[in-house]
């Protein structure tokens, strides 16, 4: 009893102090029956919107019908690890979210273990890349960095987007530049004082997200063009 009275005990503080949204339902219908202390950053609901309501009333399946999948699933492996769907949150919106589950049993009644994600922000960035991809797919020689450019600015929404070589660690050859949804004539440049030199100088990309005229005040270009952010790679 006592082995199993700490089992319990390690369980519960596993459970409620982790930084991962918890939760633990029942498998006969799904109702919540304990939601741990974690921001639930799917749904944005409080433990105590929940409790008591089914998964399915609360929006984390959409569908009854979406329920029933997971859980035929879950019935024959046991477990699941890395399963995408959506869940309806509080002000109405749909959030991709992925989730692990695990079946156990709470005073003898079969529940589910399940932990979730909030992946919004990786879809969308699949998503960017896949359009990204699908524009140049086509393209070769010069034609690709001019597709690549505009596609990057359209995904990113960038004022400005350039592609360029640097055969000299101190210049840039520009090989292709999108400038205000319209191509540019490419040019070289000497990257002293610009935030090319900072991301020539970094092995990960460098980001500028805000206040770039003041950290580089004698970049021309960046202080007459007005721009105020900067990514490099």
């Amino acid at each position: 009893m006592d082995r199993l009275r700490r089992s319990e005990e390690r369980f519960a503080k596993a459970f409620n102090f982790s930084p991962l949204n918890l939760t633990i339902t029942r498998l006969a219908d799904g109702s919540f029956l304990e939601i741990n202390k974690a921001q639930d950053r799917a749904q944005g609901m409080r433990p105590d919107e929940l409790i008591g309501k089914t998964t399915v009333e609360a929006g984390a399946w959409l569908t009854p019908a979406d329920r029933e999948q997971f859980v035929a699933q879950l019935l024959r492996d046991g477990r699941i690890d890395n399963y995408d769907t959506r869940m309806r949150h509080k002000d109405g919106s749909l959030v991709a979210t992925r989730l692990w589950a695990e079946l156990i049993e709470i005073d003898g009644e079969p529940c589910i273990l399940s932990c979730t994600v909030n992946i919004s922000a990786e879809k969308r960035r699949e998503s960017l890349l896949l359009n990204v991809a699908k524009g140049v797919a086509a393209e070769t020689g010069e034609a690709f960095f001019t597709a690549l450019t505009r596609h990057l600015s359209e995904a990113i929404e960038c004022d400005l987007v350039v592609i360029g070589e640097c055969t000299d660690p101190d210049v840039v050859q520009v090989l292709s530049i999108w400038k205000d949804a319209v191509p540019m004539p490419t040019f070289s440049f000497d990257t002293l004082n610009t935030p090319c030199a900072e991301t020539l100088r970094q092995k990960e990309a460098f980001v500028c997200a805000q206040g770039l005229p003041q950290g580089f005040p004698n970049a021309r270009g960046i202080n007459r063009e007005g721009f105020q952010a900067y990514l490099g790679q």
